[in-house]
């Protein structure tokens, strides 16, 4: 744990920078961030995805990925890219004063605790098994296995 100082406010954070409480977030605070970071200016666009991410996150009780973002924010991944450079998810996701995302690791996430075990096992059942990419193949050209 760390004490950083932005828009003359302590606040406690991560070793990786992240607010480790997000009631210290103010968008001053974001714009500080976003400068030591190298996200500056912050344009209307990176404040669309910063409320989201915010919104999001009191909704779902965790921070978004990156996939999630640029599906329901409105900002497409090669956008999202372009405003958050070298890693959007992260970068967003602490200029909005949030915890790392999902699948990152740190201390609570680490990728075997439970709850992301859980949603890989999720992942995992829905992805086509190489015996079923086979037989599709197959059927594209007309032909049976």
């Amino acid at each position: 744990m760390r004490t950083r100082e932005y828009a003359l406010r302590a606040v406690q954070t991560d070793d990786d920078g992240f607010l480790l409480d997000g009631s210290q977030w103010t968008p001053d605070v974001a714009e500080e961030i976003a400068r030591e970071l190298g996200v500056w200016p912050l344009t209307e666009e990176h404040w669309s995805v910063i409320t989201f991410c915010r919104e999001d996150a009191a909704r779902e009780g965790r921070s978004p990925g990156i996939r999630r973002i640029a599906k329901y924010s409105g900002v497409h991944m090669k956008s999202l890219d372009r405003l958050f450079p070298n890693g959007a998810g992260k970068l967003a996701a602490r200029i909005a004063g949030l915890p790392s995302g999902p699948g990152a690791a740190g201390p609570g996430r680490d990728p075997g605790n439970g709850i992301l075990r859980q949603e890989r096992r999720s992942a995992d059942h829905f992805l086509p098994s190489a015996d079923h990419e086979q037989k599709r193949g197959h059927e594209r050209k007309g032909r049976t296995p």
